[in-house]
């Protein structure tokens, strides 16, 4: 008899145990479902949020695209006699940096951008960029918007370009608040291929032709 009371009383202790247990890990993670949970009345800010994303991965690779595949002009050096049309062709006022060159002094440089690199440049100019989105209608609104810094992955495809934009967005209204931190966006786009075919050429009149 003693020996099953004892049986019992291990039970209730384990059982005891786990609802404690199961308490204590619903609180501490209370707060993120909450957070993820995004009220209606915040999401025409986190949607002009998406938007502003967007349009800055569409002019980055409108830039990528007529750029050679950069979007900072780099050095511009002048032309030499040995290389005449210097180290960017002026593309309609716009400076596009050839991929390849000699310098002044006839030392030949190449300049061909890696995807990674293509991709980097990307990174880069939203990384800089997004958090100057114009949220100015909703801060009319009443509502507190905190941006967090922004960190971003791009992924360049055959037919499209992938971003994930990382950035610690919190809105706050009327005692409420949300806050995302994750955005993902897809744009279809040729920009890998153009980059593949580009190489392609590049190979071959750096092996026939120079």
């Amino acid at each position: 008899m003693v020996k099953y009371k004892q049986g019992q009383v291990t039970i209730f202790v384990i059982v005891a145990i786990l609802i404690v247990g199961a308490i204590v890990v619903f609180f501490a993670l209370k707060g993120n479902f909450i957070v993820n949970e995004i009220p209606a009345e915040f999401l025409p800010v986190y949607n002009a949020y998406q938007s502003c994303i967007n349009e800055e991965v569409s002019r980055g690779i409108d830039l990528l695209g007529s750029q050679g595949g950069r979007i900072g002009y780099g050095d511009i050096e002048q032309g030499s006699s040995y290389s005449p049309f210097g180290s960017h062709l002026n593309f309609f006022g716009s400076p596009v940096s050839y991929w390849y060159t000699l310098s002044a002094n006839g030392v030949i440089k190449e300049n061909v951008p890696t995807k990674k690199d293509i991709e980097k440049e990307l990174e880069n100019l939203l990384d800089e960029k997004i958090n100057d989105c114009n949220l100015n209608a909703y801060y009319l609104q009443g509502f507190y918007i905190e941006l967090g810094d922004v960190k971003s992955n791009v992924k360049i495809n055959k037919d499209s370009v992938d971003v994930v934009v990382n950035s610690n967005v919190v809105v706050s209204k009327d005692g409420e608040t949300a806050k995302k931190d994750e955005y993902k966006i897809n744009v279809r786009s040729k920009l890998g291929k153009l980059y593949y075919d580009a190489m392609s050429v590049y190979n071959k009149e750096k092996s026939d032709a120079f």
